[in-house]
């Protein structure tokens, strides 16, 4: 962290004054900007490649769980937290899908439908006589969505 921050401001400032202030040493971050991935970061990428796979075969269905399972079936053995990290780390998600409730029914007991006045009879006899409106819920991941539109 305090290596990547010397690296992200070595035009504003000396290298040598922030490694005094940050307290590390000038040589270990330019042995760190000349180093490459570790085996773990390289390991992650070649685990990515099969996540992702995995991930399309399953149409995004998998979760972090059945993905590991699918994982170890292959014979490509990892822990099933890791699976989760770098799914999450690179916004692998499954699809959800809601299970359908008729939330309406219930409300309709309490609450008569209002009477129908235009009897499907549309056509108005002056400008701003007659509104007709409705309502609609959408499921998205952060919530419901609803749409309403009324026409004049």
């Amino acid at each position: 962290m305090r290596f990547r921050f010397i690296r992200d401001h070595q035009r504003q400032h000396r290298v040598s004054a922030m490694c005094r202030v940050l307290q590390v040493s000038r040589s270990g971050f330019y042995d760190w900007r000349e180093r490459g991935c570790s085996r773990r970061a390289q390991a992650n990428v070649e685990l990515l490649t099969h996540i992702e796979r995995i991930h399309t075969a399953s149409r995004e269905n998998y979760g972090a769980f059945k993905t590991w399972r699918a994982l170890r079936a292959e014979g490509y053995f990892c822990g099933r937290h890791r699976v989760a990290r770098v799914r999450r780390a690179h916004g692998i998600e499954a699809k959800r899908m809601r299970r359908f409730r008729a939330t309406y029914a219930v409300r309709q007991v309490e609450v008569p439908p209002a009477p129908n006045l235009l009897e499907r009879n549309f056509i108005a006899q002056s400008p701003n006589a007659v509104w007709v409106g409705d309502a609609t819920f959408i499921p998205t991941q952060e919530g419901w969505l609803i749409l309403a539109v009324l026409v004049q």
